[in-house]
């Protein structure tokens, strides 16, 4: 490191266009790169939590799991849904 800053010391020239040539890289990058406060993104996924106190995993299946089921499976591009009942809640992701 040091014989770097001794050498650039010594070839003020080389230095200076070191300088311009970051400078002008960080102009064009700047300049070039688009940034966007909502960005257009493709969710593939998407997941269901339906909250069912004190209910039993059996009864929340019956109740919510199978008719979410039911209602979801004739959307165009769903490919495939995984479920799980729990006691009090049941999860849906597809």
């Amino acid at each position: 490191m040091k014989a770097m800053i001794e050498w650039m010391a010594r070839n003020s020239v080389a230095a200076n266009l070191l300088m311009i040539f970051i400078g002008v890289s960080g102009f064009i990058a700047i300049t070039t790169v688009t940034e966007e406060v909502f960005p257009e993104i493709e969710l593939d996924r998407i997941s269901i939590t339906v909250p069912y106190l004190g209910a039993a995993p059996e009864e929340v299946e019956e109740a919510v799991v199978i008719r979410i089921e039911e209602a979801i499976q004739g959307l165009d591009g769903i490919k495939e849904i995984q479920s799980t009942a729990a006691k009090g809640s049941s999860n849906r992701h597809g």
